[in-house]
């Protein structure tokens, strides 16, 4: 899946306001896009790299980041059909079946009002 630079940029504005030194989670998500450390063992062990959780601070590491774990499981094979960018953000904020939590759709209206603001 191809992700918009609109897309990035309403993610970062949600998870952090566009702060790159953000922590939260009680120190457990770090950077503009609030990266956990499970993420990031998830795509090192995926894609072979080499990313400690440290790189979260880091927006063009982030970046690689969200865009790997999306690109794996923001799937049309996972979904059973193409998927959107919302599925995407629900991805992002419940792990790779948050497409289809019910926990995660205040978060979809959240993405869905920050994109309002930035498009």
């Amino acid at each position: 899946m191809i992700l918009s630079s609109t897309f990035f940029a309403v993610l970062i504005a949600l998870e952090s306001h566009g702060n790159r030194l953000a922590v939260g989670d009680s120190h457990r998500s770090l950077g503009v896009l609030q990266i956990q450390s499970a993420v990031i063992t998830d795509v090192n062990r995926i894609y072979g790299y080499r990313f400690d959780h440290q790189d979260a601070y880091d927006v063009t590491s982030s970046k690689v980041i969200l865009a790997s774990y999306l690109n794996h499981y923001c799937t049309k094979e996972r979904l059973g059909r193409e998927p959107t960018e919302e599925d995407a953000a629900r991805i992002w904020n419940g792990g790779p079946d948050g497409w289809r939590k019910r926990a995660t759709l205040p978060y979809l209206k959240k993405y869905r009002d920050y994109r309002k603001k930035i498009s």
